[in-house]
């Protein structure tokens, strides 16, 4: 059968995730399997694929029939390595051991914030058409953008960005000669489609989108910074064009910004407040 390549991309990480659970089960019960009460797909071994865990591995996402099969069959290769690895005594590795147990906290943390996020209060019309005056600046245009990617030296950094401000080189041109990103280098850094504000942030490129919407004329360059990722980029404003968004019509786009920015600062509060309550104690290693 050929397998759909979106599905065994989302398999791959959710396998993880599935595997991670099992870990976080038997650690917790004497039971060595999964616990499932979803109605019975496949048995490996005796052990059930159910269609719970077909759903909890796609994380809400929809399928097909035939992708569906695709599912369960990764899962049952999956569980046959699993079952033979144990045998092996490989889940008695420690540097496993500690993988699944750092997944585990990674885990449980994230759905405790996830849940806490979902007891906040919705956000209102008001937010929304405050939101969008403040910003609006921001919000009324699209850009499109050049970016240059390099690697984690400063100084670096800084003599390709003074190369391109002294005009010994055109921003085009160093894109195409040092920038990282290989798929907008060939067009000397020039992304294809224009962004509306916030496009790169809802994406974990936070730093990028801002430095990009701060920029006011066609033809200005950013000064090189970093992003969240450890890349510095350099970012040029190549053009822009309305965005044609009003509080009405992009209410849903409004409204997403804002539960991110609401969930962003509600988080950091959160746990800034149990940082103080805790104990943590840096200790810096001997030179």
């Amino acid at each position: 059968m050929k397998k759909n390549n979106t599905v065994i991309i989302l398999l791959a990480v959710a396998i993880i995730l599935i595997l991670a659970i099992a870990y976080l089960i038997t650690n917790n019960s004497s039971k060595d399997h999964l616990v499932s009460t979803g109605a019975v797909l496949a048995k490996v071994n005796g052990e059930n694929i159910t269609d719970d865990l077909v759903a909890l591995v796609m994380q809400g996402g929809q399928l097909t029939e035939e992708n569906k099969k695709v599912v369960i069959d990764e899962l049952v290769d999956n569980f046959i390595v699993y079952q033979e690895a144990v045998k092996a005594g490989a889940d008695k590795d420690q540097d496993i051991i500690n993988e699944l147990e750092m997944r585990k906290r990674l885990l449980v943390a994230n759905k405790f914030m996830e849940k806490k996020i979902a007891e906040l209060p919705p956000v209102t019309d008001e937010e929304v058409n405050a939101y969008f005056e403040s910003n609006f600046e921001k919000l009324s245009k699209k850009i499109k953008i050049g970016i240059i990617v390099l690697g984690p030296n400063a100084a670096y950094a800084d003599s390709i960005y003074n190369i391109i401000k002294s005009n010994k080189k055109s921003f085009e041109t160093m894109a195409k000669e040092v920038s990282l990103d290989a798929n907008s280098a060939k067009s000397g850094g020039i992304l294809p489609d224009y962004l509306i504000y916030k496009q790169y942030a809802s994406n974990g490129l936070a730093v990028l989108d801002s430095a990009a919407f701060t920029l006011k004329n066609k033809g200005d360059i950013s000064a090189p910074f970093m992003e969240i990722n450890g890349a510095i980029m350099i970012v040029k404003l190549v053009d822009y064009v309305p965005s044609n968004i009003d509080a009405a019509s992009g209410k849903g786009y409004l409204m997403n910004l804002l539960y991110a920015d609401r969930n962003k600062t509600y988080i950091a509060s959160y746990v800034s407040t149990l940082k103080d309550k805790a104990k943590v104690e840096y200790v810096e290693t001997q030179k």
